[in-house]
């Protein structure tokens, strides 16, 4: 969820966003005690939408997508002094997907109630939406617990029906297993 406003502060950006990944991994005899690495395929989804408070035509704005990504993980456990410590780096990307998108100059009241759709169910493509899924972490082993620090970076872009949408995710990630 976010809220982003104007510098006169007279109009705001209020968005929800829920993102979910679900895959499979096979590993590959490439991997050994200390590397392994993993590949797969992922379903990634995308529900949510967008509400300006400025009147507008279209004040809000559904969003909703489903691709399937490729997808490549990277573990390798190492020492530092006496630290066990475990370096993972996942990435994925879709390679192909469906997307809903109006068109654009065309109302969502169009659309729903008038049942005026004009390919508002797009096939999206990385020529069409290209993105970058990935995250490196570092795993800390203290007293019987695991304790992850890393970075998770989620780059959206998608390009169709002559709309842009671009959303860019730079974030801390942290975590605690027993």
């Amino acid at each position: 969820m976010s809220s982003t406003g104007t510098r006169s502060n007279n109009n705001a950006l209020l968005t929800a966003m829920y993102r979910f990944m679900l895959g499979w991994y096979y590993l590959p005899e490439v991997s050994d005690r200390h590397f392994r690495m993993a590949m797969g395929a992922l379903a990634d989804g995308a529900l949510g939408g967008a509400y300006n408070t400025q009147n507008s035509n279209n004040p809000a704005q559904a969003r909703l997508s489903l691709s399937v990504d490729p997808a490549v993980r990277l573990d390798w456990d190492f020492h530092v002094g006496r630290m066990p410590l475990t370096l993972h780096y996942a990435a994925a990307m879709p390679l192909v997907g469906l997307a809903f998108s109006p068109n654009y100059g065309q109302s969502y009241y169009e659309i729903f109630s008038q049942g005026n759709y004009d390919h508002n169910i797009v096939v999206t493509s990385p020529f069409s939406a290209p993105e970058l899924h990935q995250m490196i972490a570092v795993d800390l082993r203290l007293w019987k617990h695991t304790f992850t620090i890393g970075y998770l970076g989620d780059i959206r872009q998608m390009k169709v029906n002559n709309l842009k949408y671009h959303h860019y995710t730079h974030g801390i990630l942290l975590g605690w297993r027993l």
